[in-house]
Order: C-alpha cells, then sequence, then structure tokens
C-alpha cells in the first residue's frame, strides 16, 4: 500500500515536470508531445471514471472549432465507446461526468451530429 502511494506520488511529480504548454493554432491534428503526455497520464486508459478499457482516442473537453488550441489539461484520453457517448450528446464532460436526461431536441450540436451520423451509416 505504501509502495503504491509513492508510486503514484512519483508519476504526478513526473508528469507535472513533463507537461508540455498549450499549443494555439489552426491543425485539428494533436502534436505528439501532448498526445504522449495525456496517454501517460491516463496510463493507457480510458480516463473515464470505472471504465477500464484501453484509451483510443484523444478528446478535447472545449471545443477547438471554437477555441483553436491544444491544451493537455483540456483533453482526455478515451476508449471508443465513451468517445462515441460524447459526441453524440450523451454525457457532458464537462459537468463531471454527469449524464444529461434528455436532449433539447433543437440544440445546434444535437443537429449537427444527428446529421453527421447519418453520412456514417
Amino acid at each position: 500500500l505504501e509502495f503504491s502511494k509513492l508510486a503514484e506520488a512519483q508519476l504526478q511529480e513526473e508528469l507535472q515536470a513533463e507537461k508540455p504548454e498549450p499549443v494555439r493554432t489552426n491543425s485539428r491534428s494533436v502534436p505528439v508531445r501532448i498526445k504522449r503526455y495525456v496517454k501517460k497520464r491516463s496510463g493507457g486508459h480510458c480516463e473515464h471514471p470505472n471504465c477500464n478499457k484501453a484509451g483510443e482516442h484523444i478528446h478535447h473537453t472545449e471545443s477547438f472549432a471554437l477555441r483553436r488550441i491544444h491544451d493537455p489539461d483540456k483533453l482526455l484520453h478515451l476508449c471508443t465507446e465513451h468517445h462515441d457517448i460524447i459526441h453524440h450528446g450523451h454525457i457532458d464532460e464537462e459537468v463531471s461526468w454527469k449524464q444529461i436526461e434528455e436532449l433539447p431536441r433543437y440544440d445546434i450540436k444535437t443537429l449537427v451530429n444527428a446529421r453527421v451520423a447519418e453520412f456514417r451509416r
């Protein structure tokens, strides 16, 4: 037990020392250094609470289209299932992963996600 606390403290110290600065860019591609950091922080697993699946996607918790910034504190490493759930609007990651009860019928995000889903079929 004491060893695991020590190892966790050491990992947090390493992460803080290695943490890259946010990058402002027009490119949607997350810089390799930031990807590496997010994956290390997650231990290679999905960062959704209680999920032990492998992380497969780097997800911006704040809209990249609006901010144009890759901030390691605003990125999550997610499994495919949780990444899809977020993009379909069923989880609001900015409110502690709170399940959304009912989506607004004419919410722009809901309309865009529905349209994108049509093209994926």
